[in-house]
């Protein structure tokens, strides 16, 4: 069921749990705490034109997910019909049965000739819940950007979709052989030679799981040295869901 709590700091706790959770599952979302949601998420902004409202999607084992907008009301003179727009700031679905619970409440909210949705993951199921999918118009943006400053480090801290070793060239950082899966990884120097040589530009491009190898191979900024590497890595950077960092920090 849906619920619609006070937009406030009182609902922090709630919102901060169902985000712990989405942030555990899904690369690219930063770590934020209640403090975070009291003082950051659930506050207006002085220059809003209206304020912030809140739903709650309640599930058989407690809240699955939750979103945060805003009305702006409005009427077309001209045609004497509703022209109000909504704003979604912030949707979290951990569930299939919440995803689609709150983009129908949001797309039924009455008055509203406009839906608008900005920094939205590259997964967003919206498409597929459409009854007329040539509704929808998407943009692309840049909205997470990743510099890998200490490389072993960072392949170390990741984890892989599937077990592989590989030996990987990074041009200004050197060579480093990386064996890892869905347990974990470790990464070092090696002296071996490279599978897979690349810039660390575009390295920091992949980390997160959003590019795919081949799109960058084919644009020459991947060179594949041994026969087969391209694949291996593409597996073991493969994640279940898109990256996606859903606000300004």
């Amino acid at each position: 069921r849906l619920v619609a709590p006070a937009a406030d700091a009182t609902a922090a706790p709630r919102l901060a749990a169902i985000y712990a959770r989405e942030q555990a599952r899904r690369p690219g979302a930063p770590t934020r705490d209640v403090a975070y949601f009291a003082h950051a998420t659930l506050a207006r902004e002085h220059d809003e034109p209206a304020p912030r409202r809140l739903v709650v999607y309640e599930g058989e084992g407690g809240d699955e997910g939750y979103a945060l907008y805003r009305v702006a009301e409005g009427w077309d003179e001209l045609v004497d019909l509703p022209d109000g727009s909504l704003t979604v700031l912030e949707l979290v679905a951990l569930t299939p049965a919440a995803a689609t619970a709150l983009w129908r409440y949001l797309l039924d909210v009455d008055l509203v000739e406009r839906v608008v949705a900005t920094r939205r993951p590259a997964d967003e199921p919206l498409a597929h819940l459409l009854a007329d999918p040539g509704r929808l118009e998407l943009y692309g943006v840049e909205g997470l950007y990743v510099a890998l400053l200490d490389v072993p480090a960072a392949l170390s801290a990741r984890r892989y979709g599937a077990e592989g070793s590989i030996v990987i060239h990074v041009d200004g950082s050197g060579t480093f052989q990386l064996a890892g899966g869905p347990g974990g990884a470790e990464c070092s120097p090696s002296s071996a030679p490279a599978d897979i040589a690349l810039s660390a530009e575009t390295l920091g491009a992949l980390y997160l799981g959003g590019v795919a190898p081949a799109a960058m191979a084919g644009a020459g900024r991947i060179e594949e040295r041994l026969q087969g590497a391209l694949p291996r890595l593409t597996a073991m950077l493969a994640t279940p869901v898109a990256p996606w960092c859903p606000f300004v920090f």
